[in-house]
């Protein structure tokens, strides 16, 4: 997935004084380990049916689907904290351009900064 951070800032009308910067996100996928056996919804319905099943067999596909599973979700993390991470950067950046002193000790409080 690509990420764009935009430069744009919504103010919030409650308080001219809040900066919301933007971050858009492009739907994450593990288009590396392909989509053969669907996405990692896809993978969960199958993974939750051969649990349920009663058949030896349907129980041990149970083991490999997830580890595939598994293997997929990981991936998809990496996607949301590099989201995550684009995201905070981009408001620090904001708020260092507004030199907004009260933010960045709300950080040092949080123990973000030393």
């Amino acid at each position: 997935a690509s990420a764009a951070a935009s430069s744009r800032c919504a103010h919030a009308a409650s308080d001219p004084g809040a900066v919301y910067p933007t971050l858009t996100l492009g739907a994450p996928a593990a288009h590396a380990l392909g989509f053969k056996d669907g996405g990692a919804t896809a993978m969960a319905r199958k993974l939750r049916a051969c649990i349920a099943s009663r058949e030896p067999a349907e129980r041990m596909a149970a083991i490999s689907l997830a580890q595939g599973y598994g293997r997929r979700c990981a991936l998809l993390m990496c996607h949301g904290f590099a989201a995550l991470a684009a995201s905070f950067a981009l408001v620090c950046r904001t708020n260092a351009e507004r030199r907004s002193a009260p933010f960045f000790g709300r950080l040092r409080e949080l123990g973000y900064l030393f």
